[in-house]
Parts: structure tokens; sequence; C-alpha cells
């Protein structure tokens, strides 16, 4: 996967920083991408196979499936992270760090437990009772998450 556009690379001092000031530590396979590549644009379309998702309302199941359009820099997930805390519409136990093409987010989940590293897609257009985005576990680690994009074309067959 190559991406274009990345913010200046960063350092582990950076990295611990943000840990620091989140509370939590990252995922180690997070880390790593996060210093080899400080987000980007998604160069080709890729996306997920498809998952199930349920509105919580009508408990209606949804196929869904998600692409990449870009990775967060480490100061674009500072300032998503500080505008959540402003407006909240997904825990504080996660961790946005790319948003696809239709603006719904992916989050890891930093909070240290049995969700600890696992990818959840937040639907920017359905909501819980405490008013935040629908989150819907897709993956349970980062690098699964990354070594399951495929381009369109895959599915598409």
């Amino acid at each position: 996967m190559k991406l274009t556009d990345s913010d200046k690379k960063i350092d582990v001092r950076d990295l611990s920083n943000l840990e620091n000031d989140l509370g939590m530590e990252l995922p180690s396979d997070y880390k790593k991408f996060l210093l080899k590549n400080n987000g980007g644009y998604v160069s080709e379309f890729l996306c997920t196979p498809n998952f199930i998702e349920v509105d919580p309302v009508t408990k209606k199941e949804y196929l869904q499936s998600t692409n990449v359009d870009k990775f967060y820099s480490l100061a674009e997930i500072e300032e998503e992270i500080s505008d959540n805390k402003e407006d909240p519409v997904f825990s504080l136990d996660y961790v946005p760090f790319a948003y696809d093409s239709s603006g719904n987010i992916i989050l890891l989940c930093a909070k240290k437990g049995e969700a600890y590293g696992n990818i959840f897609f937040a639907n920017h257009e359905l909501y819980d009772e405490n008013g935040f985005y629908v989150i819907t576990k897709i993956y349970c680690s980062f690098n699964d998450f990354i070594q399951s994009l495929s381009s369109f074309e895959e599915f598409s067959d």
C-alpha cells in the first residue's frame, strides 16, 4: 500500500507524548505504522471485505464495507481527539486513525482490556443511545485490518 502526502516523520518521543496525553498505550503494530507513515492518502482504492453492521434502533442488519481514503497523521489524530472531547461522537477509549470516502471514521481501541487493539468502523449516519456513532468491530488488530485491504476489483469478480 502506497501513501501520498504524508506528514513529516515522527519519532518515538512524539508517540510517547501522544500516549501520555491519551493516558493509554497504542498497540505496537500501529506505532510501527505511524513511525513509517505519518498519515497520508491511500494512492489506490482499497476496501475491506464485507461485515455486518446493526442499526441499534431498528435492529436491522446491513452488509457493509469500507475503504480507506486517508490515514490520519499524529497531528490530525490529536486534532480529532480534541474535537471529540468538545463534541463527543465516540468514546474516549478509541483513537481515530483513518477515514473513508464517505466520512466514516475507523477507530482503534486503546483502552487496555478485551477490546484493546481491535479495529472498529464508526458510522457517522447511525447513532447509539448515548449519541455516539454506531461502531462495529471489524478486525482484531491493526495488522489484520491492513492485510484485509484489497482493491475494489478483487471484490467485484
